[in-house]
């Protein structure tokens, strides 16, 4: 288990994410083993138990270099719109519960299958929003206080 905690700010959850592109493709085969490197760009996230789907800005989209797989209509509060959407890994900076971890107490942790999401328009106050599609698959703890935790379980 790993658990993410954080503090609600101006009524908003936002948490530290890792992203990646995703590479539907393995790297090219070598005459002697080489570990792919793989960087992972961190960003801040929305946490949104309202959103049925995640989404990534287009700043992230941008400085990540991913590629469009195609549109999806969306309907919110403004009507129905197309969004593009993007496959990339996400991962979160928690703590391990139970794990090897770094000196400030943390670690990355990916989430195992790509993720699929649409694009926003960039903001200031987050790149990504992580929605019910991968939220449904953790633990919540909002208190008064307004602290949070997300036990993420694999």
């Amino acid at each position: 288990m790993w658990e993410v905690s954080g503090t609600i700010v101006n009524d908003q959850a936002i948490v530290r994410v890792g992203l990646r592109e995703f590479l539907p493709q393995a790297p090219a085969v070598q005459p002697v083993f080489v570990p792919a490197q793989y960087q992972v760009a961190s960003y801040l996230g929305l946490v949104d138990r309202g959103a049925q789907m995640s989404a990534i800005s287009h700043n992230a989209v941008s400085q990540l270099g991913l590629t469009s797989h195609g549109k999806l209509d969306v309907t919110g509060a403004g009507g129905t719109w197309p969004h593009r959407r993007y496959w990339f890994y996400l991962g979160f900076f928690c703590k391990p519960l139970g794990r090897p971890h770094d000196e400030n107490g943390e670690t990355y942790f990916q989430l195992a299958l790509p993720q699929d999401a649409i694009a926003i328009e960039s903001n200031a106050g987050f790149d990504v929003i992580v929605g019910m599609d991968i939220l449904k698959r953790c633990d919540m703890n909002f208190s008064r206080s307004g602290e949070f935790t997300i036990t993420i379980y694999q």
